[in-house]
């Protein structure tokens, strides 16, 4: 029976190994889902070793009581498996298998996570982000408490704290480490990953965030691309210290050599996002209208230049064609010069007209063209080109105003140089007379020119003083009716008590002549011409009411401007050049009034100013302005 007993120590010394064999091969790979069956299969060896030493001490003490059948058919069946297990793992073809087993279940779990990572290069976020979810996937596959994202920063050599998982505060995201010292410098440029068994002792590397946080032993994985440094991954344990097995290395640095691609594309998102974000407020604030027609012939870009300039807002244009939102475009499409470089195009800019249906824009426009489609710039001249046309509107209205006036006087000096004409006292009278009148409108004429431009130069000379504005309204109507056509009118109406205003007599004067004579000039088929004055709350209102042709409405806002004339083709007789409301409406502005109309076309006119009472508290100096309401305001006739 001593036989028997032995037998059962042995079984129990077989087993045990084999479940010591087992359990060894689970700590390894604990990290694996499916190594659970090593855990089990180990422990139920572990278990029956233990029976089969407590079979041998009671055999060997002679207790017969364990020679039942049960027991026997157990040491049995024990020795039969670690027999099995033992000749199995003898041969090469056993122990390939189990090596294929294991292997097998560690690629499956290698190959998941690195799935994962390369996945997070596809989507949307920042280098922190995309960090912290490639820490969440890695730190638990590699049995870490926690891990932390450094960048390197090449210009500065410093390693700054991007991105975590699983640390206790926030304190990483304000670590920074100087890199400058050879060992980290060939750690960061070639080096493999380095394992920190003890932190408290680590002396090489710098663990101050390890220390903070409490770790006891570290992986510290560097991460490249293409041979540049971008960073490293560190992973931590924290409660107790965790020894990093080859296998647990081997597969930090694939999760570290996938983080450096999905980092880089990451980083390279990123910079094409700022960069067209920083685009996208560059054409935000540029003046100039800027469209992009991609090469199926659709907007893809309108900004807001473009927007103000045409009055159509992206969302009505965006993804449309310019034919469907602009009716003038296939008229102007192929006058738009098309060039391959920018300084080209900008050079060769033509300026076209753009029918919008309601309107039309004078543009000066230019395109580029690349592999994407056509880029469009245009700057809107209306305004311009506006100006230009009363510019030359008052070029020829001055001209004829001038000629008509020079031709005159011309003719009465050179009647009365001839000598084989007599003329009588009377006759020569007239012709001096002639002389003077025209000479006084050329002068006027002039006056305005050199009014309008030293108004607008800021140089015109005011001399601000206490006046009585009832006598300088009644001097001008008075002078007035020296020139006055025998159809028209002209009547005055002011309170006999009338406070004073604070202005410039002389600009008062003028500003009311204006008026007068304009309303003199719009009544060609005679009428009734007042000028009246009353006081309203600290002001004097001045108004020059007549019944001539009227003001269209559409019209209103512009007669204030410099050049504007009704009636440019003195289609019904009425000239002018078109300066005369444009001083008044500075001079009143300048003498802290303002000045409106109210109209109905076929009906009549009457202008408004108002100045205020009183004598300003400082003199006012040659060329002063005076801040003051808006000049001009169109009031619609009641």
């Amino acid at each position: 029976m001593e036989v028997v007993a032995w037998f059962f120590l042995w079984l129990a010394v077989a087993l045990l190994g084999l479940g010591a064999l087992l359990l060894r091969a689970w700590w390894n790979e604990r990290r694996f889902a499916d190594s659970a069956l090593l855990l089990a299969a180990g422990a139920l060896l572990v278990g029956t070793a233990v029976q089969q030493l407590i079979l041998f001490v009671l055999r060997f003490g002679e207790a017969r009581a364990v020679e039942s059948p049960a027991f026997i058919a157990v040491s049995i069946v024990a020795a039969l498996l670690a027999t099995g297990v033992w000749v199995a793992l003898a041969t090469r073809r056993g122990r390939e298998s189990l090596r294929r087993g294991t292997e097998r279940t560690q690629r499956i779990r290698e190959l998941e996570i690195l799935s994962a990572i390369a996945r997070l290069s596809s989507q949307p976020g920042s280098v922190e982000e995309v960090g912290g979810a490639v820490l969440a996937a890695a730190a638990p596959a590699l049995g870490a408490d926690a891990a932390v994202l450094l960048l390197y920063d090449a210009e500065r050599r410093l390693l700054s704290g991007k991105a975590a998982s699983g640390m206790p505060d926030e304190t990483w995201r304000n670590f920074t480490i100087h890199v400058s010292d050879d060992f980290n410098q060939q750690l960061l440029s070639h080096g493999g990953p380095v394992v920190v068994r003890d932190v408290s002792a680590e002396r090489r590397l710098k663990m101050q965030l390890a220390r903070a946080i409490g770790a006891r032993s570290a992986l510290v994985v560097p991460i490249r691309h293409e041979g540049t440094p971008v960073g490293t991954l560190t992973f931590y344990a924290v409660g107790v210290p965790r020894r990093f097995d080859a296998v647990t290395i081997a597969v930090a640095e694939l999760i570290a050599n996938e983080a450096g691609d999905v980092l880089e594309r990451t980083r390279l998102q990123a910079e094409v996002i700022g960069e067209r974000e920083r685009a996208a407020q560059v054409l935000a604030h540029v003046g100039d209208g800027v469209f992009l027609v991609d090469e199926d012939g659709v907007v893809r870009l309108w900004n807001p230049a473009v927007a103000a300039i045409t009055g159509l807002p992206p969302e009505e244009v965006l993804g449309r064609r310019p034919e469907e939102i602009l009716p003038g475009w296939e008229a102007i499409a192929p006058l738009v010069p098309v060039s391959t470089a920018p300084a080209s195009a900008a050079k060769h800019a033509q300026t076209l007209p753009l029918d919008l249906g309601e309107r039309e824009l004078w543009v000066s426009i230019s395109a580029v063209q690349f592999p994407n489609g056509t880029v469009y710039a245009l700057h809107d001249l209306t305004e311009e080109r506006g100006i230009e046309k009363l510019k030359s509107e008052f070029v020829a209205t001055v001209s004829h105003e001038l000629r008509t006036p020079l031709a005159a006087v011309y003719g009465a000096a050179m009647t009365l140089r001839r000598r084989d004409v007599e003329l009588d006292d009377e006759r020569r009278g007239r012709l001096l007379s002639v002389i003077a009148s025209e000479s006084d409108r050329l002068a006027r004429i002039v006056d305005q020119v050199l009014a309008a431009s030293r108004l607008e130069a800021g140089t015109f000379a005011f001399a601000m003083e206490h006046c009585d504005a009832r006598s300088l309204a009644l001097e001008v109507v008075e002078a007035a009716h020296a020139h006055l056509p025998e159809d028209v009118v002209l009547d005055f109406a002011a309170p006999e008590a009338l406070p004073a205003v604070a202005a410039d007599p002389d600009m008062l004067r003028q500003v009311l002549a204006n008026l007068v004579e304009n309303a003199v000039k719009y009544s060609p088929a005679g009428g009734r011409v007042l000028v009246s004055l009353e006081e309203q709350q600290g002001r004097v209102l001045f108004a020059v009411r007549d019944e001539g042709l009227g003001i269209p409405l559409r019209e209103q806002d512009r007669i204030f401007e410099k050049f504007f004339r009704l009636d440019p083709n003195l289609t019904r007789g009425v000239g002018g050049t078109g300066l005369g409301l444009y001083i008044s409406r500075e001079l009143v502005r300048r003498m802290g009034g303002r000045i409106w109309v109210a109209s109905r076309e076929g009906e009549g006119s009457t202008f408004f100013f108002e100045l205020p009472v009183g004598v300003p508290e400082e003199p006012v100096t040659a060329g002063a302005e005076l801040d003051a309401e808006p000049a001009a305001r169109a009031t619609p006739a009641s």
